[in-house]
């Protein structure tokens, strides 16, 4: 296997093992983490921000340790964003379990898993799973497909390329960890102010103007490809909102959607992501917004940070309310949703503990906007890993320029 025209299929290095279903009402409990399709990140990699632990049987052929290798042979979104997509489970994940939707990949030859696990990363292999998708809701990718799929033999170009992108990678997970801890933190730093001094209960009605967004016409070209991030049901994925692949001009900002300022909360309320998770988040810049999302701009005396985490603090509630509006679409009513209360805490109080929650957010930011640049360098090198054209000076080249 020297040869950099040497293909050989999948299947001839892997085999699967699918997961089975869980009971939701064992959700929460101390158990192993949960390793379904919020688990991965689009286009592959492990996602971080909305784990959750299970407390039933978990039998250990669907088990996974760190280092192990799952991927989604489905995605409930008609982009196939998920179809396929790969993802390893980190060090701080000591036992995981596999859903139904996603299947463990084991290797049976003598491949290194880091190597199979980034040829499965490449955009040709996007393409491929996209290409080879059933089905017009819900995708699927056919057993037999993902294991026909054709990768390379290891080359030194290859093998030093996997070395690269392990170390971006790292530093990639380093950054997210981080962002999480500060989420957490602040998160908790909430619950003890509210457990400990004195607040006051105010209905999500009440604690802040609501805004509807909207969706310019995606065919007029004008609209498009500008400077402003667009967020949907489908971007909206982290805390931190600060970007989205799809991007409004000037012009299309003003043409049906709605913009609002940085400390703005916005949530999903349509969406299939709702029948799993409650997405939601805090703005760290000015952006536009869907139909299937609504933005919340705190009222009086509550601030930004406050009313973000408090309603982050609310998920589980929230999570309660979902109902189904078909084909798995899952939909929160505004009237049930605008009951849900949140502890304020006191005028007096409410103004340091804004400036905290507000610091570890503008540091969970800056990890963030690092991984995107880290990203976007990760990203130039991935499809040089199936077409092998790039040597091993040009891949250094790349990896030492400033990011």
């Amino acid at each position: 296997m020297n040869s950099s025209s040497n293909f050989s299929p999948l299947g001839e290095h892997v085999t699967l093992q699918r997961g089975i279903t869980y009971k939701s009402s064992l959700l929460g409990e101390p158990g192993a983490t949960l390793l379904g399709l919020s688990s991965i990140s689009k286009d592959g990699g492990f996602r971080a921000d909305s784990l959750r632990t299970y407390g039933g049987d978990s039998p250990p052929k669907i088990t996974l340790q760190p280092g192990d290798l799952f991927v989604s042979l489905k995605d409930v979104t008609q982009s196939g964003d998920l179809l396929g997509s790969i993802a390893k489970v980190p060090p701080y994940i000591k036992r995981g379990r596999l859903t139904q939707d996603t299947v463990k990949l084991s290797i049976k030859s003598d491949l290194d898993a880091k190597y199979i696990y980034w040829l499965l990363r490449t955009p040709q292999y996007r393409e491929y799973c996209r290409s080879h998708a059933m089905g017009t809701t819900n995708l699927s990718l056919a057993r037999d497909d993902f294991l026909a799929f054709s990768i390379p033999a290891p080359t030194t170009d290859r093998l030093t390329l996997i070395g690269l992108l392990e170390a971006l990678d790292s530093k990639i997970a380093v950054n997210d960890r981080t962002i999480l801890t500060c989420i957490e933190l602040a998160s908790s730093l909430l619950q003890h102010e509210t457990r400990t001094n004195e607040t006051t209960n105010i209905s999500l009605k009440e604690a802040a103007f609501w805004l509807s967004g909207g969706t310019p016409k995606t065919s007029e070209a004008s609209y498009w490809s500008g400077d402003l991030p667009w967020i949907s049901a489908s971007s909206l994925k982290s805390f931190l909102i600060g970007d989205s692949e799809r991007r409004l001009t000037a012009i299309g900002a003003s043409s049906g959607t709605k913009v609002v300022p940085p400390g703005t909360t916005i949530c999903i309320v349509r969406g299939m992501s709702l029948k799993t998770e409650f997405r939601m988040g805090i703005t760290t810049r000015e952006v536009a917004f869907g139909q299937d999302c609504k933005a919340f701009i705190p009222r009086g005396h509550i601030t930004p940070h406050v009313f973000a985490y408090s309603l982050w603090n609310n998920q589980t509630n929230v999570l309660k309310l979902v109902d189904e509006a078909g084909h798995g679409t899952g939909r929160l009513d505004s009237e049930l949703l605008g009951a849900i209360q949140l502890a304020i805490p006191s005028k007096e109080r409410i103004g340091p503990l804004e400036e905290r929650l507000a610091q570890l957010t503008r540091l969970g930011e800056i990890r963030r906007q690092e991984s995107m640049r880290l990203g976007r360098l990760r990203d130039t090198l991935l499809p040089k890993l199936m077409s092998g054209q790039v040597g091993t000076s040009d891949a250094e080249k790349v990896v030492e320029d400033p990011v």
